[in-house]
């Protein structure tokens, strides 16, 4: 007597959940700015330095897609970001420039009360942009410029 379709499908799948297990997930691995370099693509950001200038970037929470300031100076060298969102937002903060081939990230499980993410960042003279990745947020106004001199 043959099976049904669905009860010989139903047999299947219990049997290849029951035979194979999947390896547990490795645990989350540091990145370092040399991992980045190497293809690793997003870098571990250095804690806040307490000598260092900090630039405050804030997303507004009206209209959603803007910053509360979006030109910045800074002095080559070390220097504080810090990135914080209203409470609820999705957003996060991405950071492009000289000697940076790939964007430095801040925020990627954006939007908790708890956001104030403070990174040292080595920044070199030239003009860097921040921006929020999150789509439509860019395109939306969510773009900054810091000038370093």
């Amino acid at each position: 007597m043959a099976r049904s379709g669905l009860a010989t499908t139903l047999a299947a799948l219990a049997l290849a959940t029951t035979a194979c297990s999947l390896p547990e997930a490795p645990e989350r691995e540091a990145r370092t700015n040399e991992h980045a370099a190497r293809g690793k693509p997003y870098p571990t950001l250095a804690p806040k330095d307490a000598s260092a200038e900090t630039l405050d970037v804030e997303a507004a929470p009206n209209p959603a897609t803007a910053w509360k300031k979006s030109v910045y100076e800074a002095k080559a060298g070390v220097v504080n970001i810090s990135f914080s969102a209203p409470a609820g937002s999705n957003h996060n903060l991405n950071l492009v420039g000289p000697g940076a081939p790939y964007p430095l990230l801040w925020g990627t499980e954006a939007g908790s009360p708890a956001d104030k993410l403070t990174h040292a960042v080595t920044l070199q003279k030239g003009s860097y942009t921040f921006y929020c990745s999150v789509q439509g947020h860019r395109t939306g106004g969510m773009e900054g410029k810091i000038t370093v001199s």
